[in-house]
């Protein structure tokens, strides 16, 4: 894997990472390095090793690593009236990378050739993101202790150092007590709930969650072990993972219609006519305006989002019976007489359940919504399987060059495991059970009155209309507005499980063509967009690492681009007249 010529290092603390280059002063190192070994033992030769120096070294970062924490703090939240945005916190000791510091770390930075990590929260310093050793017991040799596996993922050879030196970044506060449930597992269904006037939103969201996926996947290898459900970014990453999967929750807006100076942590979005409407906040950066609560998500680990009760869950594939017995004991104390469907979300997988007023239990099993089979943030020994470590550096010889997952634990070649596949079991069951709350009449008015009225309404009153019944709800779906004055439409109803082609309609003049979704690069011409998560007023989060285009579709490309994407995907497709 090719490497950049910077080297970086970085410090993390309540989660966030604060980065710095080996050029600057950063309260650990303030000697010039030309080399990443330099820089490496220039942090680690700075640790204390005697119990008093390094307790005290402990107590003094913190110190430090908090009073900056409060400024920022303070930094991140803003007044509706602020005429621009405040000054960055460069003097403060810290390089912003991404604006402000984020609770990943900066592996997304090709330049750096070599990152170290100095974690105050866990006591571990880690170097490119899976070796890891006990802040206190560095081995002086550490350099020669640490390596690359085939995928150039690096790790500490347990052989090689000392007891007790090494260390992972994985979270123990699994709180959930161990109950034993009989429970009915019920196959899933994909895609049901969209009838093929209606699918081609949820193709739409399927491809942003497809894209959402290839950004994500590897910041979740490094850091989501480290995150209990109640922290802000688990809970913001589920919550978009939830709005990506359901229809009235997301929306594009043009990249000339986002201010954001500095990108600092959040941005204002404008009208056609250059004018402030409203306060958005990047994805867990943590920014909002004073009185509302950062982020988009509830801020409880617990909420009811459209009809159904979510439940965040760490690590849900290890304590899955758990919390089954968490969610009966939850409806059984508080809705006694109502039937349930709930959704256990651990981000990396999720379970669907359904308690009825008896206590009868229905569920299907753990299903993957991210294929991570080689978390960083653990040690190698639970990273890989035995015999890899004993003959490392050579390979199994059962093992290929073309299967190289088989060297991991968490390796799963079942041809079921499919995350593509759990998203849209996630979408049709939002959709089901949403629909279950709302009234199934249009209302007195032919529905030709309804049609005009979501003609000429704007998002944020689709988004309403949506609401009221399920046939207004079907009309808004059918002409999918995801920007205001713009919808999206199936091609043709006997084509609509056909992605990702969609038909792009601006209702003021009519004018329409067919377009492809796709992850937007320097080479696209035409509107570049932003995708929003959320509904709540100034509490909507941009999706800072997702830029979209709307491709016109060439002549003569659409059988090739549709079995190419129908080729990467195992994603159960009922036949026009099913229903």
């Amino acid at each position: 894997m090719p490497r950049g010529e910077i080297l970086c290092a970085e410090w993390r603390y309540q989660g966030r990472y604060y980065s710095f280059f080996h050029q600057e002063k950063c309260h650990f190192v303030s000697v010039h390095v030309s080399s990443a070994d330099a820089l490496g033992h220039v942090l680690a030769r700075a640790i204390p090793t005697t119990p008093d120096g390094y307790r005290d070294w402990l107590l003094a970062k913190r110190k430090f690593a908090e009073g900056l924490n409060k400024k920022l703090q303070g930094f991140l939240s803003y007044r509706e009236d602020d005429s621009k945005r405040r000054e960055s916190l460069n003097g403060e000791g810290w390089i912003p990378t991404d604006g402000v510091p984020i609770f990943w770390p900066s592996y997304c930075d090709h330049r750096i050739r070599q990152l170290y990590t100095i974690d105050l929260d866990n006591e571990v310093f880690t170097v490119d993101y899976g070796a890891h050793f006990r802040l206190n017991k560095i081995p002086a040799d550490w350099a020669g202790t640490i390596a690359p596996d085939k995928n150039w993922n690096w790790f500490v050879e347990p052989h090689r150092v000392p007891e007790g030196a090494i260390a992972d970044v994985v979270s123990r506060r699994l709180d959930l007590e161990h109950h034993q449930v009989v429970s009915g597992v019920v196959r899933a269904k994909g895609i049901a709930a969209f009838p093929p006037a209606q699918s081609h939103g949820f193709w739409s969201r399927a491809k942003l969650f497809e894209l959402f996926q290839d950004d994500f996947t590897h910041i979740l290898s490094t850091v989501l072990l480290s995150w209990a459900p109640g922290d802000f970014p688990f809970r913001e990453i589920s919550f978009t993972i939830l709005c990506l999967a359901f229809s009235s929750s997301i929306g594009f807006i043009p990249n000339e219609r986002v201010s954001d100076r500095n990108g600092l942590g959040c941005a204002r979005l404008l009208d056609e006519a250059g004018r402030y409407t409203e306060f958005v906040t990047y994805l867990a950066s943590g920014a909002h305006l004073e009185g509302l609560t950062p982020g988009s998500s509830p801020e409880s680990d617990i909420y009811w989002f459209g009809g159904a009760l979510v439940f965040l869950i760490a690590q849900l594939e290890k304590q899955h019976e758990a919390a089954i017995a968490r969610v009966l004991e939850y409806c059984r104390r508080n809705y006694p007489s109502l039937t349930v469907n709930a959704v256990c979300l651990s981000i990396e997988h999720l379970m669907l359940i359904k308690i009825y007023p008896g206590g009868q239990v229905e569920r299907t099993d753990v299903l993957p919504l991210f294929d991570i089979p080689n978390h960083l943030s653990m040690d190698a020994t639970a990273r890989y399987v035995p015999e890899y470590l004993e003959r490392y550096p050579s390979y199994l010889p059962d093992i290929t060059e073309e299967d190289d997952n088989r060297i991991y634990k968490r390796y799963n070649a079942k041809p079921t495991d499919h995350t593509q596949t759990t998203f849209s079991i996630l979408a049709t069951f939002l959709e089901k059970v949403f629909r279950q709350q709302i009234p199934h009449s249009m209302g007195i008015f032919p529905t030709n009155i309804y049609r005009t009225i979501t003609h000429f309404a704007d998002l944020e009153t689709r988004r309403v209309l949506m609401d009221v019944s399920g046939p207004l709800r079907d009309l808004c779906l059918q002409d999918l507005m995801i920007m205001d004055g713009v919808v999206l439409k199936a091609i043709t109803p006997t084509e609509c499980f056909v992605p990702p082609v969609l038909r792009m309609q601006t209702l003021s003049t009519g004018d329409s063509r067919d377009v492809f979704l796709k992850k937007s690069t320097v080479e696209d011409d035409g509107c570049h967009y932003k995708v929003i998560i959320g509904s709540e007023q100034n509490r909507k989060t941009i999706l800072s690492r997702l830029q979209v285009v709307f491709q016109p579709l060439v002549s003569g490309s659409c059988v090739a681009l549709i079995r190419s994407y129908l080729a990467g995907l195992d994603i159960d497709r009922p036949n026009a007249n099913d229903e």
